[in-house]
């Protein structure tokens, strides 16, 4: 990988720049829609609203930068562009309108400018990925996590030859300070292959912290997922006694657990859902962007079987189980896992 400092610079810098406008756009979602809306009584409008404007804006400011780059996202227009959908379309095109203005960025009208919006979002939806170079996106990472109040993340990751490049995951209701539970919220984790990780709260972009994975340790948590439907918390809780952690899992939706664990407020990341043992199909917008923080922070990150995951077979890969730790314990962590495994 290059080691020239200017290596991705231009897309370093046009990603956080979608993802910090993303974040905004999903924080006003979630304060007019999900706290406010009294008009529209489908509890998924909110969570729709939200993702089809995150991928719009991202895509947009991606392809006005790299207009050859494809994009793999998770939503496509096909339901937006139903009649029954006006409503929805409008709400998506005044909202992607209002961010981009405020952020002094070009904005068109009328119907062109909303068929252009439609385009962009289904740059994400048609393409199907490969070994080539592209980006990924989650525009919402945790929905439930979004309606709640609590944890999600606006994930974007750039692949080559399989491999994520670079990464930029926003969280919006994320602690700047974890130990201040009355302080500012809203992290920006940023991670650029061969050039190391660091974050900065959304509002203070060149306040930059470098980020290092904690070495495993008796008070280091296992960081799981929040729904239980996600990931084995019994194999998790058993893994956790053999390793000799003494604190209690800490429970967060969306790739926020990454970008947790990332600036050491847990020792190990876990994913192995149920039933166990079972092979299943995994997005790649779930663990690209948080893969690349996880190895520029100092850790490693496999499968169950301790193989490396690749993100170059499409818009899926294939997996048992996902840990993420330092890279010192990852083995120790893996062997841990199984012997959980068998035990039960």
């Amino acid at each position: 990988m290059s080691s020239d400092p200017k290596y991705l610079l231009k897309e370093e810098e046009v990603a956080v720049q979608a993802v910090l406008l993303a974040c905004s756009l999903t924080l006003k979602v979630f304060h007019r829609l999900v706290k406010g809306d009294v008009q529209i009584k489908d509890d998924k409008t909110p969570v729709t609203v939200a993702d089809l404007a995150s991928q719009a804006i991202i895509s947009r400011l991606l392809l006005q930068a790299f207009p050859f780059d494809p994009l793999v996202g998770e939503e496509d227009s096909d339901d937006l562009r139903l009649p029954s959908s006006a409503l929805l379309r409008e709400r998506v095109t005044s909202l992607v309108t209002e961010t981009l203005t405020e952020a002094k960025l070009p904005v068109g009208e009328g119907q062109e400018w909303e068929e252009t919006l439609l385009e962009a979002i289904d740059r994400g939806g048609k393409f199907e990925g490969g070994m080539g170079r592209f980006w990924t996106c989650d525009p919402i990472d945790g929905t439930k996590g979004f309606v709640r109040g609590d944890q999600f993340a606006v994930c974007l990751a750039l692949i080559e030859g399989g491999k994520t490049i670079l990464s930029v995951i926003g969280c919006p209701n994320m602690l700047v300070d974890p130990t201040d539970e009355k302080g500012p919220k809203g992290v920006v984790f940023v991670a650029r292959k061969g050039h190391g990780a660091y974050m900065h709260p959304t509002t203070l972009p060149h306040t930059r912290t470098t980020l290092r994975i904690r070495s495993l340790g008796p008070d280091t948590p296992l960081l799981e997922s929040y729904d239980p439907h996600h990931s084995d918390q019994a194999l998790s809780a058993r893994a956790a006694e053999l390793l000799g952690i003494t604190v209690p899992p800490m429970q967060i939706d969306s790739q926020a657990k990454y970008c947790e664990l990332c600036r050491g407020g847990g020792g190990l990341f876990f994913r192995v859902r149920l039933p166990r043992g079972k092979v299943f199909e995994e997005k790649i917008w779930d663990h690209a962007p948080g893969s690349l923080l996880v190895t520029e922070s100092g850790g490693c990150i496999s499968t169950l079987e301790g193989e490396e995951i690749t993100f170059g077979t499409g818009r899926v890969f294939r997996s048992t189980g996902i840990f993420a730790s330092h890279r010192w314990s990852h083995e120790k962590v893996l062997k841990m896992v199984r012997a959980a495994s068998e035990a039960e």
